[in-house]
């Protein structure tokens, strides 16, 4: 690791990434002098990290100014490094800290008739827990992952999406009797709302097309998986950071976080951490 020490403690989880200052990032022609790159800036704005992520290599960008530094240092490594584990086990990866006393609850679901039960679990969980101060947030982006999950994640054995150009309040039911997943949970310091889907159908081109027009960095217009833009902005919007980890053809993994001590309007105006891996 270069450029930021850290506790001797995370080293292991860390060892073999290079911290990039943002500005230097800008003028890197290669990365294969670095295989685990994370990104370093400070109140960099989301317009662009987007730019930066789109037209490079680097899939990670942590702003030094965030709060939790050490910690969202250890996320990006663990993304980067074990992805198949965030996958397989996301609460227990990314709250890595205090996971013996943490919080957490898996709700499964696989039509759209689900999604008003769901919300409602997570309003009684926040206020349970002494989290409605980030109700708000927190509901707006369950909502818009249930929404991606059932409409615009599902495709067919040709890769073809199966409800994207449905309206939003039509009934939809995962097919093959397969579910996806919301998951919440938080230990003292944060707290993650996330969605599983079992298609893997997010496509990086897309993606970054999408975010790049919804942060006002390009005029392309997209076709197919507006709302799935709209989707994403609003989660980085309404969160402290944004994780998309897509397996192809396999799974989608994507979650937001919130420190457990601000309310939403702290929320929004902080400095986002951003990181978007497929593999």
């Amino acid at each position: 690791m270069s450029m930021i020490d850290l506790p001797e403690s995370l080293l292991e989880a860390v060892s073999d990434t290079e911290l990039i200052d943002y500005d230097q990032s800008l003028n890197l022609t290669s990365l294969d002098s670095s295989p685990y790159p994370i990104v370093i800036g400070k109140e960099t704005p989301v317009e662009a990290i987007i730019e930066l992520l789109s037209n490079t290599r680097f899939e990670h960008f942590v702003q030094e100014d965030h709060g939790h530094f050490f910690y969202n240092l250890i996320l990006a490594a663990i993304m980067q490094k074990h992805s198949k584990t965030i996958s397989t086990k996301p609460l227990r990866s990314v709250l890595t800290t205090g996971y013996s006393s943490m919080r957490r609850m898996v709700l499964p679901f696989n039509c759209s008739l689900d999604k008003k039960s769901i919300l409602k679990h997570l309003e009684v969980y926040l206020e349970r827990h002494k989290l409605s101060a980030i109700s708000e947030g927190v509901l707006t982006i369950a909502s818009e992952f249930i929404l991606n999950a059932l409409f615009h994640a599902p495709v067919d054995s040709a890769n073809q999406r199966l409800f994207s150009k449905l309206a939003r309040h039509e009934y939809v039911e995962l097919p093959d009797e397969q579910n996806a997943n919301i998951f919440i949970g938080h230990n003292q310091t944060t707290f993650v709302i996330g969605c599983q889907d079992p298609f893997g159908s997010v496509d990086k081109e897309i993606v970054f097309k999408l975010l790049n027009r919804a942060y006002g960095q390009t005029k392309a217009e997209i076709n197919t998986g507006q709302s799935f833009g709209l989707g994403l902005k609003s989660a980085i919007d309404n969160s402290s950071g944004l994780y998309l980890l897509v397996e192809k053809s396999k799974k989608t993994t994507i979650y937001c976080t919130f420190p457990t001590e601000a309310g939403m309007r702290k929320v929004i105006s902080m400095s986002k951490n951003i990181h978007i891996k497929f593999y």
